[in-house]
């Protein structure tokens, strides 16, 4: 049979009727069978090769390029370019994310980070000219977008960027989240602007908080160094004080746990600090020996207790059912130290990391849970045991596999992360053991074990208040970290909100109790501050009206994106499809209730459709 080739604009107009009619990207180039060659940006300037090389995506980049895909298409066809195109491809994308006021910054941040995962699962970044990261960098756009400019200098080092990255590191108006991407990004930069900046954050005049992120920059370059920084900060840390990222760059390091021990063993802190350290290495998931022996001592905490056999945890199963209680049990399981909701979901709110905790009391008998605590290592189901990877770089992972194809692999990290490594420089690999590291039990009394094992057992039985919930009420919610402070006093208005609230990079996750109850308590964490600001989201999958109920509206703003809801009203606002913020400003001194409950439901004939967000 003979072949007929398209023309070239009869080729493009058939491939996009094809996948605007929703044959599918593949579907549609597989059924045009069509080769083709790549028309392709060749530098910073836009100049066209004369003569491109050949390309996998050749048919998608001319439709990038003359810019003729449906908006609602768009990310599909940039997510694929990045994720099979080669480097001049990468290029017209790059370009056309540089460009101000071009893509929307939902698009522009999403596709900086698909470039990130080309960088390091296939080791392909764009051709030519990468300096205008830095406008993105230093310029006023969305704070998630300027967080992603900022890890992608540093993964493709563009040293550019070095001079704005000091400033943000030493400003102290910096946002955590931008500062953390800043420092990552200098010290992966290298030289001697990651010596400054590390010097900088290490000074004792420095907040423990930034000393402690000095400590975590040193260990990628220097692990000995790194472990005589961290016994000097934390000789005057308090137990106020997050040790997250010394812990989890010292750990990260191959043979940084046995060097740590060393370390704290010849120059130790207090023991409430120690104690700290060691709820940190188990919220990490780890129980390294030479480590946990040395704090434990330190902290004055028991060796880990000897398994029970089966009589014993009959014995433990029936005292939970006849002395426990679930509502005591929940805040245990709640604790920060325990870091239960980092991995695990309650109504559907929390990690993902480990099993959904919904409806495990209403299918699993007592005492499979109380051996799931103690022994979670013989409990452990196929998809929940961990790999341990080591890189070339020495740098260690432990994760369970969420993903895996022949360029990388990406792990789930106990404390939430999505980490991929490319296949081509893993060291190691081997297999771990639980991701809930044995030993957990040492930091609860034998009556909060007893509570928590009733409250696990209560989970998704009908008629409590720890049944599935039915309704579409918020149990997975954000809180804004430090807060203006003449928010404290005053409800910003809609340009405020927008720059200074719903575009921060500070918030952090808070989940509500599984009856719906939002703790204000917890939602304020380290911020101290009477006026707080928490978010939770909705997915839309057809428009329409919908009605936000709160339980007592005394001392609360309502948004729904950047629009402001009266809550003396209908409380009623007409939604497009699409994920949106609903954010409020609580006055926690107004309110006689110390927890916040929302539901979202349709307004009278409505079409609308619709889901909270739950998750982590």
């Amino acid at each position: 049979m003979k072949e007929t080739l398209l023309a070239p604009h009869k080729f493009l107009s058939r491939l996009l009727s094809a996948f605007v009619l929703g044959a599918g990207l593949w579907g549609a180039l597989l059924c045009l069978s069509v080769s083709s060659k790549t028309v392709i940006a060749d530098d910073a300037q836009g100049s066209v090769s004369a003569q491109p090389p050949p390309s996998n995506v050749g048919p998608l980049i001319g439709l990038i390029q003359k810019g003729s895909l449906p908006e609602a298409r768009l990310p599909g066809v940039v997510k694929v370019v990045c994720e099979r195109g080669n480097e001049h491809d990468l290029a017209v994308v790059f370009q056309e994310v540089v460009r101000d006021e071009h893509w929307n910054d939902s698009l522009r941040t999403d596709t900086l980070n698909w470039l990130f995962e080309a960088s390091t699962s296939r080791k392909v970044k764009p051709v030519g000219e990468l300096d205008a990261l830095s406008t993105l960098i230093g310029s006023t756009v969305d704070a998630k977008l300027q967080v992603r400019a900022i890890k992608l200098a540093g993964q493709w080092k563009v040293a550019a960027v070095a001079d704005k990255l000091e400033v943000m590191i030493a400003s102290p108006e910096t946002a955590e989240t931008l500062r953390e991407a800043a420092v990552d990004a200098v010290v992966a930069l290298g030289g001697a602007a990651a010596q400054r900046a590390i010097d900088t954050m290490l000074k004792p005049t420095q907040p423990t908080s930034v000393r402690f992120r000095g400590v975590a920059a040193l260990a990628s370059i220097n692990l000995k160094q790194a472990v005589s920084a961290a016994t000097t900060v934390l000789k005057s840390a308090s137990s106020e004080d997050d040790p997250a990222p010394l812990m989890q760059a010292l750990l990260q390091q191959k043979g940084g746990a046995d060097l740590f021990a060393t370390g704290l063993e010849a120059d130790p802190p207090e023991g409430e600090v120690a104690l700290l350290l060691l709820r940190q290495m188990y919220a990490l998931g780890r129980n390294d020996a030479s480590l946990d022996k040395v704090l434990s001592r330190l902290a004055g905490v028991n060796d880990i207790p000897p398994k029970p056999d089966e009589a014993g945890i009959r014995t433990l199963a029936a005292r939970a059912e006849a002395e426990g209680d679930a509502v005591r049990g929940e805040a245990v399981f709640r604790r920060a130290d325990l870091a239960c909701m980092k991995c695990h979901a309650v109504s559907k709110a929390g990690g993902i990391i480990g099993p959904d905790l919904s409806a495990v009391g209403a299918s699993s008998p007592v005492d499979y849970l109380v051996k799931s605590i103690l022994d979670p290592d013989a409990q452990k189901k196929e998809e929940y045991i961990t790999r341990i990877i080591i890189d070339a770089d020495g740098v260690q992972t432990i994760g369970i596999v969420e993903n895996r194809t022949a360029d990388k692999i990406t792990l789930k990290t106990a404390d939430g992360k999505h980490v991929s490594i490319a296949t081509a420089d893993i060291e190691v690999e081997a297999e771990g053991s639980s991701l809930m590291p044995e030993g957990l039990v040492r930091f609860m009394t034998e009556r909060e074990l007893l509570d928590v094992v009733k409250f696990l057992s209560q989970l998704g039985k009908p008629g409590t208040d720890y049944a599935i919930r039915s309704t579409q009420r918020m149990q997975r919610w954000r809180t804004l970290q430090n807060s203006l402070e003449r928010f404290q006093g005053e409800v910003p208005n809609e340009e405020l909100f927008g720059d200074l609230v719903l575009n921060s990079t500070d918030w952090q996750p808070v989940y509500a109790r599984t009856n719906g109850d939002l703790p204000l308590a917890d939602a304020a964490g380290r911020s101290k501050q009477r006026v707080l600001f928490v978010q939770g989201e909705i997915n839309v999958t057809r428009g329409g009206a919908i009605v936000v109920h709160v339980d007592d509206p005394t001392g609360l703003n309502l948004w729904i994106e950047s629009t402001s809801v009266d809550l003396a009203g209908s409380r009623s606002m007409t939604v497009e499809p699409g994920r949106h913020r609903i954010t409020l400003r609580v006055d926690t001194k107004l309110r006689e209730t110390p927890t916040l409950k929302l539901v979202v439901d349709k307004a009278a004939d409505s079409s609308a459709e619709f889901t909270v967000v739950d998750g982590p």
